[in-house]
């Protein structure tokens, strides 16, 4: 759904480094949650 979202802002040429940025974060967010709740497991 973000990356859709992401695509769409690209597609609208909104598309900024601080969307960028954001979504870096984002995404590396979520990795790190996978990683933690697999080491969990």
């Amino acid at each position: 759904m973000i990356l859709l979202g992401m695509f769409w802002l690209v597609l609208e040429g909104k598309f900024s480094l601080e969307i960028m940025l954001l979504g870096a974060v984002a995404c590396s967010c979520v990795y790190c949650f996978n990683r933690l709740d697999y080491i969990s497991k």
